[in-house]
C-alpha cells in the first residue's frame, strides 16, 4: 500500500519511514508539491506533519480539493502550533499529536484503512435508504441555522477588523512613530517583539501572511516583521507581501528559525534585514529607529497636493456661465411694456419702471463681478503668489516635522555606525591594513633607533 507523506522535517520523515516499514512511503516537502508528483494508482493514505499550525490547514484543503479526496488523513498536530478541525475540509481524518502519539502511527494507520473500506462498501447502500432522507433534511436545516449563525458571528468580527484597520490608516499623522506590521503566530514571541519595540513604533498584528494582506492590504508599514517558523511556507508567505504594491517600499525584518531556515537569496525583497528568533530578538528596538519612515514622508506628500488643490479658478467660470441667464429675465419685461393696450398703460407703467431700475442695478453688478473676476483670475493666474503660498505653507506644517526626524535620527551613535558601514564597504580589509601598516612602520621604527642609540 502507497502512503503519501508530507512533511519538511527531516527527522520525522525518517521515523515515519521506521514506524511503517511495511508500507511503501512517498514524501513531499508541501502540498504544493504532492500536487506535482506523477503517483501511479494513487495513494491509499494521507500523513500530514502540521508544525507549521494554522498556516497548514489551507495547504491541507488545496491538497485535498486538487488532488487527494477519496483517502483518509492522519494529521500531526504540535502541541504548541495547534490546528482547528473545523477548518480542515478532509472528511475522513484523525488528528494526533506529534510528539506524543507518534509511536501510534502503525495503529492508527491500520484504523483509518480500515474505515476507508467499511465507507466504501457502505456507498452503494446509500441509495436505497431513501426512507430516511427527510431525517436527513430537518437534521441538515438545524446544522444550516447555526452554521449562518456562526457565520454572521465571523463577519461581524472581520467587519469590525476592517473597520478599526480604515480608522488606524485614517488616523494616521504626522508623528514620528513608525508603524509595524508583525507576521506571527507564535503568540510568547509576538508578547516579546511588543516589549521591545511597543515604544519606538505602532503595531499591527497578524498571524499569517494572508490575514495580513485581508485585513490590512490597503495600508503602508514602515517596516514588516515576518516570524519564518513554518520553513518554505513562510517563503511564499514573504512573497505574497511583497507583491502588493503598498508593501514593497517596508523594510522587510525576517526572524530565522534555526532548524527550519529559508533561503534568503530566494526572496524578491529589496529591503531586508534577517535576524535569528531566538538569540538575536535584542537587535530588533535598534533596527527599527534606523529604519526609514515611508508612512511620514507619504504624509507629506498628500499635505502638499492638499495645499496645492485648494487654489485652484473654478469658481470664476461659473460665474461667467451664469451671467447671460441674468439678462434673459429681463426680456419678457420688455416685451410687455411695448405691447401694452392704452387703458392699462398707467398700470403697467410702474413695473417697467421697476425692470428700468432692476436692469441698473444687473449691469453695475455685472461690471462688479468682471472687475472681481478680472482680479480674481489675475491673482490665481500669478504662479509667485502660488510659490508663496505653497511655501509658507511648507515652512508651517512640514519643516518643523523634518526637523524633529532629522534632530531624532543624527545621534552619536547613528553617526558613528553610519561612518563604521562607510569604511567597512568602501576600504575592505586588505585597505585597512595597508593604512595601519604605514602609520605603524614609523613608528616602529622610531622606538627602536631610540633603543639602539641608548
Amino acid at each position: 500500500m502507497k502512503i503519501l507523506l508530507v512533511t519538511f522535517d527531516k527527522q520525522m520523515e525518517n521515523k515515519v519511514r521506521e514506524l511503517l516499514k511495511g508500507y511503501q512511503i512517498i514524501s513531499a516537502k508541501n502540498g504544493e508539491e504532492a500536487l506535482l508528483l506523477n503517483i501511479d494508482g494513487g495513494v491509499d493514505l494521507v500523513i500530514y506533519d502540521a508544525l507549521a499550525g494554522g498556516i497548514a490547514e489551507d495547504d491541507i484543503n488545496r491538497l485535498y480539493d486538487e488532488g487527494f479526496k477519496e483517502v483518509p488523513y492522519i494529521i500531526l498536530m504540535d502541541d504548541l502550533f495547534p490546528i482547528e478541525p473545523s477548518n480542515l475540509k478532509p472528511k475522513l481524518k484523525q488528528i494526533i499529536s506529534r510528539e506524543v502519539d507518534i509511536n501510534k502511527l502503525p495503529e492508527i494507520v491500520n484504523e483509518m484503512l480500515s474505515k476507508k473500506e467499511s465507507v466504501s462498501e457502505e456507498k452503494p447502500s446509500e441509495a436505497a435508504e431513501t426512507e430516511e432522507i427527510p431525517k436527513e433534511e430537518t437534521l441538515s436545516w438545524e446544522k444550516m441555522s447555526k452554521l449562518e449563525e456562526t457565520s454572521q458571528e465571523e463577519k461581524k468580527e472581520e467587519i469590525s477588523i476592517k473597520t478599526t484597520a480604515l480608522e488606524s490608516s485614517k488616523t494616521a499623522n504626522l508623528s514620528a512613530k513608525k508603524r509595524c506590521l508583525l507576521v506571527s503566530f507564535d503568540i510568547p514571541l509576538v508578547e516579546k517583539i511588543e516589549d521591545l519595540i511597543k515604544d519606538k513604533c505602532e503595531i499591527v498584528k497578524a498571524r499569517s501572511a494572508k490575514q495580513a494582506l485581508k485585513n490590512f492590504k490597503d495600508q503602508i508599514f514602515d517596516i514588516i516583521i515576518f516570524d519564518t517558523i513554518s520553513g518554505v511556507f513562510a517563503e511564499k508567505g514573504v512573497k505574497d507581501l511583497y507583491n502588493n504594491d503598498n508593501f514593497k517600499d517596508s523594510l522587510y525584518i525576517i526572524l530565522l528559525d534555526e532548524f527550519m531556515p529559508i533561503d534568503i537569496e530566494k526572496l524578491p525583497v529589496k529591503n531586508l534585514r534577517a535576524i535569528k528568533r531566538e538569540s538575536e530578538l535584542n537587535l530588533l528596538p535598534e533596527i527599527v529607529e534606523k529604519a526609514p519612515s515611508i508612512t511620514a514622508s507619504k504624509v507629506l506628500e498628500e499635505l502638499v497636493h492638499q495645499e496645492k488643490e485648494k487654489i485652484s479658478v473654478p469658481e470664476t467660470v461659473e460665474e461667467k456661465e451664469e451671467l447671460p441667464k441674468k439678462e434673459e429675465t429681463f426680456e419678457p419685461v420688455k416685451e410687455e411694456s411695448v405691447f401694452q393696450p392704452t387703458e392699462d398703460k398707467i398700470v403697467k407703467e410702474v413695473p417697467v419702471e421697476v425692470a428700468k431700475t432692476e436692469v441698473e442695478k444687473e449691469t453695475l453688478k455685472e461690471e462688479n463681478t468682471k472687475e472681481r473676476i478680472e482680479g480674481v483670475s489675475q491673482a490665481t493666474i500669478s504662479e509667485d503668489e502660488i510659490e508663496k503660498i505653497v511655501e509658507s505653507k511648507l515652512n508651517e506644517r512640514v519643516v518643523p516635522l523634518i526637523e524633529d526626524l532629522i534632530n531624532s535620527k543624527l545621534n552619536d551613535n547613528y553617526i558613528k555606525t553610519l561612518i563604521a558601514e562607510i569604511i567597512t564597504d568602501k576600504l575592505g580589509e586588505e585597505v585597512i591594513k595597508e593604512i595601519i601598516r604605514e602609520i605603524a612602520e614609523p613608528l616602529v621604527k622610531e622606538v627602536l633607533d631610540s633603543l639602539l642609540s641608548d
